[in-house]
């Protein structure tokens, strides 16, 4: 069968870019960028109050047209100071770029914009709570960093903001498989039941237990509702905000990012490296059998390896008990319910 056989066929992967953002530097007496010769891949920012201090990146060109973009962040940022993260989009046919869109915001709850005064939309495109998705494609994308005080002094460390192109409509040759693939491997993730939590939130905290279970992993043990007051989004009223989770994780000491997922060779790639995957599922009824839930709108659990045969060993979250977390899921299906819906997961690298 030929590649492009295989891809009509069996929905095959699509296109997915990764990069960190790279930072304009900040001018001096003279006027000269203080990065003119190295462009960083992390900033400082020194608000006063009142006065913000803002960042912004090179504008990055993607190497295919994208219609998705994720953004995710590790930034220090100390009490009594707060940030907004903002994105801008261009196309090649007008050289231009949008308006500023609001993506995400961490810290002081009072120095975040209230979501009326929020822009999210441009031509083509909008802002969806925490991601990017275009009605057309887009070729080039810029960040802002704009950090707050309420008191002077204190500092803002961005240490990583990263990017991740994607379009879902654009197929792709899928990578070559590894040599051994890891069938049989499964990570030693230990655990953990949402619905064990408080009765009133129990039901919305799957991306929260799920950050909490690969921090553990990562060597920092946290109780699963102090990472869920941690990553909880006050505007939308969300704890599953995935920009939010993964600095969420890294002010535990977790460095981590989002990125797009389309093909198993890279799934495989990331696990036999001995990283865990949280993964984004959507499902209708019967589409992912041996699950605790019929369906799902929107749903995080772990990917922690596969069984002998290749299929998915994971821990769900949503099991009514820690002894039936872990489960496995036939990889079609799971690949149904996330790749072929986009591929979003958080990947937590180790402790900073």
């Amino acid at each position: 069968m030929s590649i492009l056989a295989w891809i009509l066929l069996a929905g095959g992967p699509h296109y997915v870019e990764l990069r960190d953002a790279r930072w304009i530097g900040p001018s001096d007496a003279s006027g000269r960028s203080a990065d003119a010769v190295e462009r960083r891949y992390s900033c400082r920012l020194r608000p006063e109050p009142g006065r913000p201090a803002v960042r912004e990146s090179l504008t990055e060109r993607s190497a295919q047209p994208f219609r998705d973009l994720l953004v995710s962040w590790n930034v220090d940022a100390p009490p009594r100071t707060g940030f907004v993260v903002e994105v801008r989009v261009g196309t090649e046919s007008d050289g231009g770029l949008s308006p500023w869109m609001h993506i995400g915001d961490w810290g002081e709850p009072a120095l975040a914009p209230p979501l009326a005064d929020r822009q999210s939309k441009c031509v083509g495109g909008e802002v969806l709570v925490d991601w990017f998705r275009g009605e057309r494609t887009f070729r080039s994308a810029q960040v802002r960093v704009r950090g707050f005080a309420t008191a002077a002094g204190p500092e803002i460390e961005v240490q990583r903001l990263r990017i991740c192109f994607s379009d879902r409509e654009h197929a792709v040759a899928p990578l070559e498989p590894l040599d051994p693939r890891p069938f049989g491997r499964v990570l030693e993730v230990a655990p953990r039941s949402q619905m064990a939590e408080r009765e009133d939130v129990a039901s919305r905290i799957c991306s929260p237990t799920s950050l909490a279970m690969v921090m553990r992993f990562r060597g920092v043990d946290a109780p699963t509702m102090a990472v869920a007051e941690r990553a909880f989004d006050p505007v939308h009223e969300i704890y599953g905000n995935w920009p939010r989770n993964v600095q969420a994780a890294y002010s535990f000491g977790v460095r981590g990012y989002l990125t797009f997922f389309s093909d198993w060779a890279a799934v495989e790639q990331t696990v036999a490296e001995g990283t865990p995957i949280i993964v984004s599922i959507a499902a209708k009824a019967g589409q992912l059998k041996g699950a605790p839930y019929a369906a799902t709108a929107g749903h995080l659990l772990v990917l922690v390896g596969f069984d002998r045969e290749g299929n998915c060993v994971v821990n769900d979250p949503a099991a009514p008990e820690r002894a039936s977390v872990r489960r496995v899921y036939d990889r079609a299906e799971l690949q149904s319910v996330w790749m072929d819906r986009g591929g979003t997961a958080y990947v937590l690298e180790g402790q900073r």
